[in-house]
């Protein structure tokens, strides 16, 4: 009896071992999850020192550092970085890399003028928007690189998406640009006054973000449907300006850990068909 029950003490161990494993890898996998929560960045309008982050839950703007944007205008534009620690903001005339702790922002060049900004990472394409014309600048100079189909509206706010860019245009239109195709598209409106927009699409949660000048709200708006949600109030008198969601890579120690807890279950799971008694 004891020698039988041998095998059986074995297998117990090794399901013991395997739970564990499993329960192992779900932590890390709602730790890797918790990683890769975004932030929102704003950028006023005609506020040099205007860098705010957002908060997508309650709508609160609070200063990034010292904020510091050199903004000169109104209806500026704001994007993603070529790296996670840059934006690609708008002064409204010409091109800047702004830090996004606040600490500093670096003009590239010309005075071309520029509202509505996105940026596409799979290729390095920044795109531009003003007064009806849409456009792609170069990311090293700031220069206008190609004209591009018009979006038929005055399109200020922008926001890169896979194959696209959405344009939020004055009065309330959401429009879709395809890439591919060189053709925009009337999604809907969004029900609310659009004035100098900012616009940001959310890569986590498949939403956008939207404000205006014309109040002081955040809102969320469904990118297929154009259907939009106040979020809460932002606390700035005017927070007409830029948008920009930056999605945030997991650290190399979290993916570490996952790769840990992998090995580690896959190990158990050997050890037990070793332990298992032949038939």
């Amino acid at each position: 009896e004891h020698e039988e029950a041998q095998p059986l003490l074995r297998r117990g161990d090794g399901m013991r071992k395997l739970i564990g494993g499993l329960a192992t890898l779900a932590l890390l996998t709602a730790a890797a999850g918790q990683a890769e929560a975004g932030t929102l960045y704003l950028s006023q309008d005609s506020n040099g020192n205007g860098l705010f982050t957002v908060d997508t839950t309650t709508g609160l703007a609070t200063l990034a550092g010292a904020g510091i944007t050199n903004v000169v205008g109104e209806t500026v534009g704001l994007a993603p970085g070529d790296s996670g620690d840059v934006l690609f903001g708008s002064l409204w005339q010409g091109l800047t890399r702004i830090n996004t702790d606040g600490s500093g922002s670096a003009a590239l060049g010309p005075t071309t003028g520029i509202e509505g900004l996105a940026y596409d990472p799979s290729t390095g394409t920044v795109y531009g928007a003003i007064n009806g014309s849409f456009f792609t600048v170069s990311a090293l100079t700031g220069n206008i690189v190609a004209n591009l189909a018009a979006p038929g509206g005055d399109v200020e706010g922008l926001a890169y998406f896979d194959g696209g860019v959405f344009g939020l245009a004055d009065g309330g239109d959401l429009r879709r640009y395809d890439i591919g195709t060189n053709v925009w598209s009337l999604i809907g409106n969004v029900g609310f006054d659009s004035d100098q927009s900012g616009l940001a699409y959310d890569t986590e949660r498949n939403v956008l973000y939207a404000v205006s000048a014309a109040n002081s709200f955040l809102y969320e708006v469904d990118p297929l449907t154009a259907a939009s949600l106040r979020i809460g109030d932002t606390g700035l008198q005017d927070p007409g300006g830029g948008l920009a969601f930056v999605g945030v890579v997991p650290e190399p120690g979290t993916w570490a850990l996952f790769g840990l807890g992998a090995l580690g279950l896959i190990g158990a799971r050997r050890r037990r068909k070793k332990a298992a008694p032949a038939a």
